[in-house]
This record gives structure tokens, C-alpha cells and sequence, in this order.
């Protein structure tokens, strides 16, 4: 039996969003934002999004240093940034109100998690006549 693959049409809905919002963090945000900043957002996406969460902790070690197992497998490589830098970063996001953060207390620590103001980007899709945005009215806020 001969099969084929299966036609962009036949995307989920999710998936399809996910590819419009990929489209709006590459294309339009890396113009706006500096590129440690854009790194920053990428990583809270890839650390959000990408596992289908609205909120993730993320530490500023994971940030700079990377994310490993307890068997040393790397999960995620991090920036490569000092952590001034990451905290500034993570500052001018939250003062775009391109991020969320709110405080989580877990093993007796203040610890941040993250979440991507979708809200706005969609208002930004707007601006920049994406089309797919008018698809799809809910995007994770």
C-alpha cells in the first residue's frame, strides 16, 4: 500500500499554532528585541511551550549554565550569558510585558516560574498581518 505524507492541511490545530508562534518569536520579535533578550524568550518558550505549559520555574542557572539529568545528559545547553546579564534580560522582558513571572516557593526557596505573554503577541501578529492568528483566537493566556 502506497502512503503518503500527510498535507499541511491536516495539522492539528495545535501544531498549527505552535508553527504561527515560532513564526512570531523568529520573524518578528528577534527584529525588536536584542539578541540576548530573544535567546531569553526562546529558551522560556522552549521550556514552556514546547512541553505544552503555560507556566515552567526556570532558574537563572538553567538559563546561563543549561538544564542536565542526574546522568549528565544534556536536556537543554542554556545561553552561555553571566547572570547579570540573564537578570537584565528577564527585566527588560517582564518591563515589555513580554513575559509573565510569578514567585513559587518550592523546598523551602522563592523560586520564579515563567510564562509567555501570548496575549500581546497575538496584538503583534495583528500589527504584522499574520493571517493564521485569525484562525485561532486562544493562545494560551
Amino acid at each position: 500500500m502506497n502512503q503518503q505524507a500527510p498535507f499541511p492541511q491536516q495539522l492539528t490545530a495545535h501544531r498549527l499554532k505552535r508553527v504561527v508562534k515560532l513564526k512570531i518569536l523568529e520573524r518578528y520579535l528577534s527584529a525588536c528585541l536584542s539578541p540576548v533578550q530573544h535567546a531569553v524568550l526562546s529558551f522560556i518558550y522552549d521550556r514552556t511551550d514546547r512541553y505544552n505549559k503555560r507556566w515552567e520555574i526556570v532558574s537563572i542557572k538553567q538559563i546561563t549554565d543549561g538544564i542536565f539529568t542526574a546522568d549528565d545528559e544534556i536536556v537543554h545547553q542554556g545561553i552561555a550569558i553571566s547572570r547579570t546579564t540573564a537578570i537584565n534580560a528577564i527585566n527588560a522582558l517582564l518591563e515589555q510585558d513580554l513575559i509573565h513571572r510569578r514567585p513559587k516557593k518550592r523546598l523551602g526557596s522563592t523560586w520564579y516560574e515563567y510564562s509567555i505573554n501570548w496575549a500581546l503577541l497575538q496584538e503583534a501578529a495583528a500589527y504584522f498581518h499574520t493571517d493564521p492568528f485569525e484562525e485561532h483566537e486562544d493562545w494560551g493566556n
